[in-house]
C-alpha cells in the first residue's frame, strides 16, 4: 500500500504546500477567503477536517492561484457586469486548464469540484426565470467540457431554455464552441463574452414589448453585480466560510497563522555585543569540538590507497581490500529557527534574550547551520491579526540589530505556525525550531496544535526559558532555562547540543 504524505493530513500545511508549488503566497486566518491580486487569503482552519472539506481548500487555492498565475486583470475595462459575469464563467475555464496543464494533479481537484458544485448540490433550474436559466446554462455547457457527467443538466437547461429563445441559443452555441477551439488569454475570453452579450442584446430587440420574456432579458441586459449569480470563487469563497463556522465555534480549535509586521531593531550596545562575542567564542568552541568528533574521518578499507599491514591477512579470502583511503567528511546539513517572545511579560528580560539570539545565530552560522531569528509579537496585524517580525531570515548574514522592545500579549501559536510553513520548504534534511520565552502563550491548545504540526512536519522543537521556567510545561523533556547570560553556553552545550548532533527522530 503507498504511503500517504502526512503534510496531507494537516490544513494548514496543505493550504501552504500548494501556495507554495505554485510560487503564490497564501495567508490563513480572520473570516473571509478571498483574494487581493497577489495574496490567497484562507480563514482560520481546522487543522485537519473531512475529505468534503478538504476538496474545497484544495479547489479554492487551485482556482485562485490559476487566476493570480494567468488573468490578465488590465483588460477588464468598462465592462457591464454581464459582460464580467460571462467573462468569469470562461476565464474560469481557460486559467484552470492551463495550471491543469502545468500540475496535472490540479485536474483532479478541479474535477472533484465541479462535480461536487454542480452534481452532487445544484439545484433544480428555475423555469420562472429563463434570463438568470439562460447564464446557468452557459456555466453548466462550458463545465461539461472537461466533466462529461453534466451533459444530462446541461441538456435538461436547454431544453427548458429552447422554449423561450430557440435561435439564441443556436447563436450563442457557435460562441462557445469558438471559445473550447481556441481561447488563448483573458482578452480573448472578453471578446467572447462581449460577443454573447451582443447576441442576447439583439434578441432583446427582437422581442416585442409585449413579449412575458422581453422584460425579464432587459433586466439581464441592466443587471448589477448584486443581481447576478455569485462567480464560481466567491461561491467557493462562502463555502469555505460556511465550513470552517461549521467546523467548531472554540476560538482555539482553528488555526490562524500570523503575518508580517514591522518591529524596531537597535543594535546591542558595546558592553553586551563584547559579553556575546565571549560567549560565542566559548560555545562555538564546545560545540565544534563536539561536531568534530561526530564528523570525523576515519580511514576505511579500500581495494586501493595505502597498505593496511592489519588487514593482508584477508588476502587468503580472496578480499583486495588491503588498503586504506580517507574517509570523506559530511557537512552538517541542518536549519534552526529562532522564534523569539517579546511579549509585554518579557520587559525585564528581553535585553538578555536579544543577547541569548544573538550568541546562538551568531553561533549556528559560524558552524554554516541554516539560521533565522523572528521575533513575536511585532507591530499590529490587520484586524485582530497576530504578528511576526523576521529579524534574520534563512540565508541572510546575522546582523547585531537585536536590542528590541518588549510589548503586547504572547501568540505563540500563530507565531509557531508562521516559523513551520517558513521551515517546511527548507531542503535541509534536519530542521530545529527553538523557542525563546519566559512563560505561557495565550491559548495553549494554539500552540500545541502547531507543535504537533511541527512532529508531522518533521521540525524538531524545544524551548528555553528565560529566567523562568514556564516553558517547560509546554515542553516538559524539550526545554531548559537559563536565568543568566553566562549560563547559556554550558547549558545549550548540554542540552540543545545533543540535540543538534543527534536526532531524536524515531
Amino acid at each position: 500500500m503507498a504511503r500517504t504524505n502526512p503534510l496531507l493530513h494537516s490544513l494548514p500545511l496543505l493550504a501552504s504546500a500548494l501556495g507554495r508549488s505554485y510560487g503564490i503566497q497564501v495567508h490563513i486566518g480572520g473570516n473571509r477567503a478571498w483574494t487581493d491580486g497577489r495574496v490567497i487569503h484562507l480563514p482560520s482552519l481546522p487543522t485537519e477536517a473531512d475529505r468534503t472539506f478538504l476538496g474545497l481548500v484544495r479547489g479554492y487555492v487551485d482556482h485562485e492561484a490559476a487566476h493570480l498565475r494567468h488573468t490578465d486583470f488590465d483588460c477588464l475595462r468598462d465592462l457591464t457586469a454581464l459582460e464580467k459575469h460571462i467573462w468569469n464563467i470562461f476565464e474560469d475555464w481557460r486559467v484552470e486548464n492551463r495550471l491543469a496543464a502545468q500540475y496535472p494533479g490540479c485536474r483532479r481537484n478541479f474535477t472533484w469540484l465541479i462535480r461536487h458544485l454542480f452534481l452532487e448540490r445544484s439545484p433544480e433550474p428555475d423555469e420562472q426565470n429563463p434570463a438568470l436559466l439562460l447564464l446557468n446554462w452557459l456555466l453548466l455547457s462550458v463545465r461539461g467540457w472537461d466533466v462529461p457527467e453534466l451533459g444530462v443538466r446541461v441538456r435538461k437547461t436547454r431544453d427548458i431554455l429552447d422554449r423561450f429563445w430557440p435561435d439564441l441559443l443556436v447563436r450563442v452555441e457557435i460562441i462557445l464552441e469558438q471559445v473550447r477551439r481556441s481561447c488563448p488569454d483573458s482578452q480573448a475570453c472578453l471578446d467572447a463574452a462581449r460577443a454573447v452579450v451582443r447576441e442576447i442584446g439583439h434578441k432583446a430587440k427582437a422581442l416585442p414589448a409585449a413579449e412575458p420574456q422581453a422584460a425579464s432579458v432587459e433586466r439581464l441586459l441592466r443587471a448589477t453585480e448584486k443581481e447576478l449569480p455569485d462567480e464560481l470563487g466567491a461561491i467557493l469563497g462562502k463555502s469555505l466560510e460556511l465550513g470552517v463556522q461549521g467546523k467548531d465555534e472554540r476560538a482555539g480549535a482553528r488555526v490562524q497563522v500570523a503575518t508580517i509586521a514591522g518591529k524596531s531593531m537597535r543594535p546591542l550596545m558595546a558592553e553586551q555585543l563584547e559579553a556575546a562575542r565571549r560567549i560565542t567564542l566559548a560555545l562555538r568552541t564546545r560545540l565544534q569540538g563536539k561536531l568534530q568528533a561526530q564528523l570525523a574521518c576515519h580511514n576505511v578499507p579500500s581495494s586501493r590507497g595505502r597498505v593496511a599491514p592489519t588487514r593482508l591477512h584477508r588476502l587468503a579470502a580472496r578480499d583486495a581490500k588491503v588498503f586504506l583511503r580517507q574517509g570523506q567528511r559530511t557537512a552538517m546539513n541542518t536549519a534552526v529557527h529562532l522564534l523569539l517572545d517579546c511579549s509585554g511579560s518579557m520587559r525585564r528580560r528581553i535585553a538578555m534574550a536579544g543577547q541569548v539570539c544573538h550568541v546562538l545565530a551568531r553561533t549556528m552560522e559560524l558552524m554554516g547551520i541554516n539560521v533565522a531569528v523572528t521575533a513575536f509579537p511585532a507591530g499590529h496585524g490587520e484586524g485582530d491579526l497576530q504578528t511576526v517580525a523576521p529579524l534574520v531570515r534563512h540565508g541572510q548574514p546575522v546582523h547585531t540589530r537585536f536590542s528590541l522592545a518588549a510589548s503586547g500579549k504572547t501568540p505563540m501559536g500563530e507565531a509557531l505556525w508562521w516559523a513551520i510553513l517558513e521551515m517546511v520548504p527548507l531542503r535541509e534534511q534536519r530542521k530545529i525550531l527553538l523557542l525563546v520565552t519566559d512563560g505561557d502563550p495565550d491559548n495553549h491548545e494554539t500552540a500545541t496544535q502547531a507543535l504537533s504540526a511541527a512532529l508531522l512536519a518533521e521540525i524538531e522543537v524545544f524551548g528555553l526559558g528565560i529566567d523562568s521556567p514556564g516553558i517547560t510545561s509546554l515542553m516538559p523533556r524539550r526545554s531548559i532555562n537559563i536565568q543568566a547570560i553566562q549560563e547559556l553556553a554550558p547549558a545549550v552545550f548540554q542540552f540543545f547540543g545533543q540535540a543538534l548532533f543527534h536526532s531524536t527522530k524515531s
